[in-house]
């Protein structure tokens, strides 16, 4: 039940090539390329900590996981993991609006909050 709670409500802790030293149970991380240790082999994958054993998953298109390390939401489209890019605020013109510039600025504001952009 714990590994199907790790997947669904996922939340890594970045992208790594080996295996932590002193991972915690309920703890998972993004297998990058090249794995090495107890991940070789498992490239692209997700690498759940359970009851001291690794347990990978495939990631599949439409999901999402919060990577705690970049403080940012990422969603798996076409095979890929992307993260939503930072708008950048508004610049030049001879008119400022200033309400919409603060109109602006707060929702990035809450879209960094809630970990869609990052911080």
């Amino acid at each position: 039940m714990s590994a199907l709670d790790g997947l669904v409500h996922c939340a890594i802790e970045g992208e790594a090539v080996a295996p932590p030293a002193a991972a915690a149970d309920g703890t998972a991380w993004l297998v990058a390329t090249g794995a090495s240790g107890d991940w070789a082999g498992c490239d692209g994958l997700l690498a759940l900590r359970q009851t001291g054993q690794w347990l990978f998953a495939p990631p599949r298109d439409g999901m999402q996981v919060l990577d705690r390390g970049r403080r940012q939401m990422l969603h798996r489209v076409a095979g890929t993991w992307r993260a939503p890019a930072r708008p950048p605020a508004p610049v030049g013109g001879a008119v400022i609006d200033v309400e919409a510039r603060a109109a602006i600025a707060a929702l990035v504001a809450a879209l960094q909050q809630w970990a869609v952009f990052p911080a």
